[in-house]
C-alpha cells in the first residue's frame, strides 16, 4: 500500500490520529521509533530550527528539501505543511507538484496569509473562493500526477 493511501486510511479510521511534527530526520526517526503511525512537518518548526527570523522565511524550495530529508528518513507517511500554497492557485499547482516528487503522503494548505514582514500585524484569512480555487487546483495536480489518495 502506497504511503498516500496508507495516511488516507488512517485518516479515516475514527479514531484521533496523533501525528508529532519532525523538523528533520533525527526527529523523524525518533518519531518512527516510538511507534506512531504518521508523521507532520510544520514550517513553524523549520523555521525555528533554522534560526530564521520569521518562518515566512523558509522558502518553498527549502520546506520542499527539509520534507524530502524526512520522508526519506522513515517509512510511515509524511504529511507536509504547503504553508498558504505559496501563492495563488496557480502557484499551488507547482508546489503540489514538489511536494509530490517529495514523496509526501499529503499536505496541508493553509488559508491564512502571513505578514512576511511582520509577524506581529497577525493573520489574515483569505477570501472562502480563493481557498476553494486552491484545492481545486490541488486536486487537479494530485490526480493529474496519479495521486488521487494525496
Amino acid at each position: 500500500m502506497n504511503k498516500s493511501k496508507m495516511l488516507k486510511k488512517l485518516l479515516s479510521f475514527g479514531e484521533t490520529l496523533v501525528m508529532p511534527d519532525a523538523y528533520d530526520s533525527i526527529s523523524a526517526k525518533l518519531i518512527g521509533n516510538a511507534g506512531f503511525n504518521a508523521i507532520q512537518c510544520s514550517g513553524y518548526s523549520f523555521f525555528i530550527a533554522a534560526g530564521y527570523k520569521r518562518e515566512t522565511d523558509v522558502t518553498l524550495n527549502e520546506n520542499v528539501e527539509l520534507t524530502r530529508n524526512i520522508v526519506k528518513s522513515v517509512d510511515i507517511p509524511v504529511m507536509a505543511d504547503a504553508e498558504d500554497g505559496y501563492g495563488d492557485a496557480g502557484a499551488v499547482k507547482d508546489t503540489v507538484r514538489k511536494f509530490i516528487e517529495a514523496g509526501v503522503a499529503g499536505l496541508s494548505i493553509e488559508d491564512q496569509i502571513l505578514d512576511k514582514e511582520d509577524r506581529r500585524k497577525g493573520t489574515r484569512i483569505i477570501k472562502s473562493e480563493k481557498m476553494v480555487e486552491k484545492i481545486i487546483a490541488a486536486r487537479e495536480v494530485a490526480e493529474a500526477e496519479g495521486f488521487s489518495d494525496l
